[in-house]
């Protein structure tokens, strides 16, 4: 999916540009409190990368987004690297029944 959507767009991409700093548990139904103190610092930018990020906008991919905690842990560690804009993409929204 990502190689299509960089052949379709004539974008780059960067695979690998986070890497997990620990583990993280399954974290199915956790209340939103708990999934962002588990989440807390697990990502951080791959040093490999970071050459290739500085200057550049960033679009963060994922195939599906429960309750955006992963998207926001992701973009934290991005903002200390990058200087433009971060955006995030998801095919897909999990959405609690009413």
């Amino acid at each position: 999916m990502v190689a299509a959507l960089s052949d379709r767009t004539g974008h780059p991409i960067l695979a690998h540009g986070l890497v997990r700093r620990h583990a993280t548990k399954p974290m199915e139904n956790h209340t939103i409190q708990e999934r962002k103190a588990q989440l807390a610092g697990a990502f951080g930018v791959n040093p490999a990368h970071e050459s290739a990020l500085k200057n550049r906008n960033v679009v963060i991919l994922d195939y599906v987004m429960t309750m955006s905690t992963t998207f926001e842990e992701c973009a934290k560690a991005l903002s200390r690297k990058v200087d433009y804009q971060i955006h995030v993409l998801a095919l897909a929204r999990v959405c609690k029944s009413a």
